[in-house]
């Protein structure tokens, strides 16, 4: 009985000696040095470039206020405006605007502003 719990120990111990140099050799390295891989926080990815129409409330080098029009109420949106902002044409408060925005870090990005096109008879 006492050597079936010492072959029993021993075998247990090799396999947790083989389970923690299999975890070991899996973690990546970078200059000898481990590196521990972190997931990314869900609010700082980008989401896909998204479109809105509405009329320009304000807008100076750094924000753009537009009011869209939805189920009968119009809402403001902010957007910010950076080095990676495009705008076509001349955008000024009281003009009809199409915004193109990326989401990050829970801010809408403008990329792109231009006039809306006026609709056609």
């Amino acid at each position: 009985m006492k050597l079936r719990r010492i072959a029993l120990g021993i075998a247990t111990g090799v396999v947790l000696v083989g389970v923690a140099v299999t975890i070991d050799s899996t973690v990546p390295t970078v200059d000898g040095r481990d590196v521990i891989l972190q997931e990314p926080n869900p609010n700082q990815h980008e989401t896909p470039i998204q479109s809105v129409n509405g009329k320009v409330v304000a807008i100076s080098k750094t924000d753009l206020t537009v009011e869209v029009q939805a189920d009968g109420k119009s809402d403001p949106i902010d957007f910010v405006i950076d080095e990676n902002t495009k705008m076509d044409g001349d955008i000024k408060p009281g003009i009809m605007a199409t915004v193109d925005y990326q989401t990050k870090d829970n801010k809408k990005y403008a990329t792109n502003i231009m006039p809306a096109e006026a609709k056609k008879p």
